[in-house]
């Protein structure tokens, strides 16, 4: 199949056999290596049932393949792919998305599990080049290896990543992201993410039933942090609302947005003690440089607190200009006029 993007090729199975970025003219998956593969692993942990994947997980697994159906639908704004696949008592059901404007792949998983002490697991194995991969945590990110030369690179076999995990080489990448799911791996060339582990103490019944989850592969040129990875993953994780309501078209500003690109805005709330606003952003890409934010109302006065909202610094005046650090974190109180 080929879309704006990408030329896809699939098994009889519905399995990914290729990849091809057109764009880059490059191919994506690692040759002879199945993408979006789905394995069950026997998962019987040692102790904590519910909790802890042990090491040895990976001697027995099991295939995804009784693929039931597929069909194709066609718009002006993506193709969607609909598989159906049988797995002992339960069912998967994905709609992968190729968008017409988008580069990012959504996997839409609904699933009807009914398994015991079996780990559901996606791989993605990458034609990148890297010896360490990139996991977005709370207000940063951080590299882990690849490879595994100690014991401790070999405790690393899960690891855990909030909205999005990348490999990049030199001048491409390719990120895995969530909206919901959050143990990784990340071993040689292959990037994978676990989906549903049905444990049985302290519940018999721990994941039964119906799980609906989105996973995304986000292929890009450049670095992350020069591909908006951390964006994409935010627009998966919050998605668009369309609600009916009046726009009033004199007003083109935000209600508070910052004038760079490695800054994200993470709290916009009331003062605890008063009718103050409090703004708190944090640098996300790893560097230094002036930040202003702009807001689409008045402001009187500007502070800087701490993450408590106690003052941390004098009250200013005039526009909200300040030079952030690596990952750092700030909070100010801002005082609309009235």
């Amino acid at each position: 199949m080929d879309t704006p993007f990408y030329h896809i090729v699939w098994d009889k199975k519905g399995r990914m056999t290729s990849i091809f970025d057109k764009e880059n003219d490059r191919e994506i998956l690692k040759a002879g290596e199945l993408g979006n593969h789905l394995v069950v692993y026997e998962d019987r942990p040692m102790k904590y049932d519910a909790w802890d994947i042990d090491i040895y997980y990976q001697e027995k697994g099991y295939e995804v393949d009784d693929l039931k159906t597929v069909s194709v639908e066609k718009s002006s704004l993506m193709t969607k792919v609909k598989m159906d696949w049988n797995y002992q008592d339960s069912t998967i059901s994905q709609e992968i998305r190729f968008y017409n404007d988008n580069r990012r792949i959504d996997f839409v998983t609904h699933a009807d599990w009914h398994e015991h002490q079996q780990l559901l697991r996606v791989l993605f194995p990458l034609d990148i080049r890297t010896s360490e991969a990139t996991f977005d945590i709370q207000y940063g990110n951080v590299k882990r290896p690849t490879y595994e030369n100690t014991s401790w690179d070999m405790a690393k076999f899960e690891t855990v990543a909030h909205q999005w995990a990348d490999y990049s080489e030199t001048g491409y990448g390719v990120s895995l992201m969530n909206d919901c799911k959050y143990g990784y791996s990340a071993k040689g060339y292959v990037l994978g993410m676990s989906l549903i582990k049905c444990g049985i103490h302290p519940d018999y019944a721990a994941d039964q039933g119906i799980h609906d989850f989105t996973y995304a592969l986000y292929p890009h040129s450049g670095s992350w942090q020069e591909s908006g990875v951390q964006k994409e993953a935010w627009r998966l994780n919050n998605p668009l609302w369309t609600v009916e309501g009046a726009v009033d078209a004199e007003v083109q500003s935000a209600f508070c947005k910052a004038d760079t690109d490695h800054v994200a805005i993470d709290c916009i709330k009331k003062a605890e003690d008063s009718e103050d606003l409090i703004i708190r952003f944090h640098e996300y890409a790893g560097m230094r440089g002036p930040v202003t934010l702009n807001f689409g109302f008045p402001v009187d006065s500007w502070q800087e607190t701490d993450l408590m909202e106690n003052p941390d610094g004098e009250e200013m005046t005039g526009e909200l200009k300040v030079t952030v650090r690596p990952y750092e974190i700030r909070t100010f109180r801002v005082t609309p006029k009235k």
